[in-house]
């Protein structure tokens, strides 16, 4: 899932229902998110929001679980074993 996906699964249930209390001070770390991420990229911006919500969990903070993970394989390529079926009538089946 990219990251633009991500954010709007997010958002479609939670800050765009919830009623903003301080919209002045939700700027101010939208701003401040804008500029982490602008300075010292995204990577720093993930450890930073990952920090965070692990922060808000020990705290006893609801949020809301992602469900997705990165997805890396661990095996190369060519050490990958040989498809177990027809790939061909497998994709005719799945048309």
């Amino acid at each position: 899932m990219a990251a633009g996906e991500e954010t709007s699964h997010i958002l479609s249930g939670l800050t765009s229902q919830l009623p903003d209390r301080d919209p002045q001070e939700t700027a101010e770390w939208v701003e401040s998110l804008d500029a982490l991420i602008r300075e010292q990229g995204t990577e720093r911006a993930q450890f930073i929001m990952r920090s965070l919500l692990q922060r808000a969990g020990s705290q006893s903070v609801g949020v809301p679980m992602v469900t997705t993970t990165d997805y890396v394989n661990t095996i190369p390529a060519d050490q990958e074993p040989e498809f177990p079926g027809n790939e061909e009538f497998e994709r005719r089946y799945r048309a």
